[in-house]
């Protein structure tokens, strides 16, 4: 894929390595890759949203 098709479909892979460890997760968790990503990245939306409710309680 070009880094313009890419960028739509917002999959930015560094390394062939990198996209090979990532099907592997997804394919052990029983994910498609896409589906796999989308909850790591719905993970860390709400680990950071989870942070900034403890930093403005704390300060």
């Amino acid at each position: 894929m070009k880094l313009k098709e890419l960028r739509k479909k917002r999959l930015f892979i560094l390394s062939v390595e990198d996209r090979l460890l990532l099907e592997l997760a997804a394919e052990k968790e029983g994910m498609t890759l896409q589906a796999f990503m989308l909850a790591a990245s719905k993970a860390a939306a709400e680990k950071v949203m989870r942070y900034w409710a403890v930093k403005e309680k704390t300060t």
